[in-house]
This record gives structure tokens, C-alpha cells and sequence, in this order.
């Protein structure tokens, strides 16, 4: 599991900022990386 690149996480924050606040907090107390695979469609 490497960090994501750029291009992935702006498709990651479109997904996010369709998500409740509260998913939002928790996608970045994981630190991210993890959760975006879970996140991601």
C-alpha cells in the first residue's frame, strides 16, 4: 500500500466532499492512505 498519486486523490476529495463531515474526519485520521482504498469505488 504506497501513497496515491495526486491525480487519485482528487478524485478521492470529489468523492469525500460528497460524504458526510464525519467520514471526511475519519478518511484523514487514518492518514489517509488506508482509507482510500476502502473510500474508493
Amino acid at each position: 500500500m504506497k501513497a496515491a498519486p495526486p491525480g487519485d486523490l482528487q478524485s478521492m476529495v470529489s468523492v469525500v466532499s460528497c460524504s458526510h463531515p464525519c467520514q471526511v474526519l475519519w478518511f484523514f485520521s487514518r492518514g489517509g492512505g488506508t482509507a482510500m482504498k476502502t473510500q474508493k469505488i
